[in-house]
């Protein structure tokens, strides 16, 4: 599958929250769950840059020794080619979907047909912009593998609801979250 050269830069829409739900798949050997009572999610939304793109990603926080990074528990993409990346340079379990963005929501469809609607505030981003080297741990041919993603975001906290969630994600003790951000300006390097 053809696309543009990594790394890739991109621009666009951030919402991240820490949700209540345990992530029920085993790590891989060496990684240990720092927050194992809950999951956190990556929904981007990348409108300008090197390819266009939504994607929602649920993330573990984790260590290995002494680093701290994030195992990817799930991955949707609404591009062929960006779900193909991920899944064969950066081994992470990918499935395809269509997403539509409202003002202030997300709906995202899986190819088998699963839905995770997200509404959230929308809000003006925040005034200080952030950078941040977003550390992230793959699983490539029974090897564990260490990249990372640089994020520069002006974070602006919201509340997230979920009106949505699929039965295969990890179950969720409750609906919403008040420890979310949200920044329409968002820039990310992918990998650093």
């Amino acid at each position: 599958m053809t696309h543009p050269p990594l790394p890739w830069r991109l621009q666009g829409t951030l919402i991240t929250g820490l949700l209540p739900a345990a992530p029920t798949t085993p790590l891989p050997h060496g990684l240990t769950d720092i927050t194992p009572r809950h999951t956190l999610l990556y929904l981007a939304h990348y409108t300008n840059g090197d390819i266009l793109y939504s994607g929602l990603t649920l993330l573990r926080l984790v260590r290995k020794g002494r680093h701290i990074g994030t195992f990817s528990e799930e991955c949707w993409f609404d591009h062929p080619a960006a779900q193909h990346v991920v899944a064969e340079q950066w081994g992470m379990s990918t499935s395809l979907m269509t997403c539509q963005w409202g003002k202030s929501s997300a709906c995202m469809t899986s190819e088998t047909g699963e839905q995770c609607e997200i509404n959230f505030d929308n809000k003006v981003s925040g005034r200080l912009r952030v950078p941040v080297k977003f550390p992230l741990y793959g699983d490539v041919d029974d090897k564990l593998i260490r990249l990372a993603i640089g994020v520069s975001f002006k974070p602006t906290r919201t509340h997230l609801t979920l009106t949505a969630w699929p039965a295969s994600f990890p179950p969720l003790r409750h609906t919403s979250t008040h420890f979310g951000i949200l920044d329409t300006r968002m820039k990310i390097t992918a990998p650093v």
